[in-house]
């Protein structure tokens, strides 16, 4: 097994060896070797003790995997050791491993799967030949102890979906850089410090559903990012659209349930006093529609969130979310932004111009 520190000194001693032996610059290169078809996500390499020869030509790979793994887990790159590397062609951009409603370009992507041992504990990490994107897969022991930021957010994350911290399930977590100090998810009349703050993405499973939390550095700080979308889980709406701020502040939400109920609620923003529902009744196959005329617009290949740094001037924030049995997303953005698709809009007029149509004629 290779330490980061004897593969940095392994490899000073490759460069000079090569330099030395490099043939003539007029000398023809030799020709590279066939390589056999492999279907992809499958190892094109015997994983095995990594020879020199495949730490030398994978060393970019591996210096990342360890310098990825070792921030997750807050500890020394040098309690790392390499127990092994395997050529592998991943099946999209995001290495076969992509997060929830992440777009992945869908190119075969070469790349290693490295395997990293920390004091007996394996970690299986996915990487592209050059270590630009790397992805940890799996430890060998699903008990592995969670890294301190994260165990300091489960409580919140629980008490935010309203459920017992044993309920949740942490499918992934890395480290990210949010664009300031809300998260990237700061509400319209919410002032935050634009300021980078180092933290974490965790994807946590709850009945069935993955949902996108955001957390800073100590986990103190924590946004959940698919909050509507499992509060009308419970209540059963298929299809949610709240839109907010504006120059009035006013909330509106529009909501369409599996069984043909369609509301607009009004007054949510009220501190006193109940909110206002109107409500009509269609029949569900007009919902299953709809759903249908949603995925037609394009709004489930949409990315989940269209919402600038900037979110002044009195505009309106809208997030719409769809929570059928089979299709589940969720998409927030802000009006009168740059390059946002225009199936956002479309999927938008799509809610209201049903419920209102519907609500005009009851």
């Amino acid at each position: 097994m290779f330490s980061k520190k004897a593969i940095g000194l392994y490899l000073i001693l490759v460069l000079i060896i090569l330099a030395a032996c490099s043939p003539a610059d007029n000398e023809p290169a030799a020709a590279p070797e066939a390589t056999a078809t492999t279907p992809i996500g499958e190892p094109t390499t015997e994983a095995a003790t990594p020879t020199p020869e495949a730490v030398q030509v994978g060393a970019e790979a591996i210096a990342a995997a360890m310098d990825n793994l070792s921030e997750i887990l807050d500890v020394e790159e040098s309690e790392i050791t390499l127990d092994s590397i395997t050529d592998m062609e991943w099946p999209d951009a995001c290495l076969g491993l992509a997060e929830a409603d992440e777009m992945c370009a869908q190119v075969i992507t070469p790349g290693y799967l490295i395997v990293l041992e920390i004091d007996g504990e394996v970690y299986e990490v996915r990487t592209d030949r050059e270590g630009r994107t790397v992805r940890i897969q799996q430890t060998a022991d699903p008990t592995q102890e969670l890294p301190a930021a994260i165990v300091q957010a489960q409580q919140t994350i629980a008490d935010e979906l309203n459920v017992e911290p044993f309920d949740l399930n942490v499918v992934s977590f890395e480290r990210r850089e949010w664009t300031d100090s809300c998260l990237g998810l700061g509400g319209p009349a919410e002032s935050c410090l634009q300021v980078i703050t180092p933290g974490w993405l965790i994807m946590v499973e709850v009945g069935g559903q993955t949902v996108e939390v955001r957390t800073d550095e100590t986990g103190d700080v924590v946004r959940v990012a698919s909050r509507s979308r499992m509060g009308e889980a419970a209540s059963g709406a298929a299809i949610v659209l709240n839109r907010s701020g504006g120059i009035d502040g006013a909330v509106t939400e529009w909501r369409i349930y599996a069984d043909g109920r369609v509301q607009r609620v009004t007054g949510l923003e009220a501190v006193d006093g109940e909110a206002s529902i109107e409500e009509a009744q269609v029949e569900p196959q007009q919902v299953e529609a709809l759903l249908n005329n949603l995925e037609e617009s394009g709004f489930f290949d949409l990315e989940q969130s269209y919402v600038p740094g900037d979110t002044c001037c009195d505009r309106y924030f809208y997030n719409l979310s769809v929570n059928a049995p089979d299709r589940v997303h969720a998409v927030s953005a802000v009006e009168a932004t740059e390059d946002v698709p225009e199936s956002v809009w479309e999927s938008i007029d799509l809610i209201q111009q049903f419920v209102e149509t519907h609500l005009t004629q009851s």
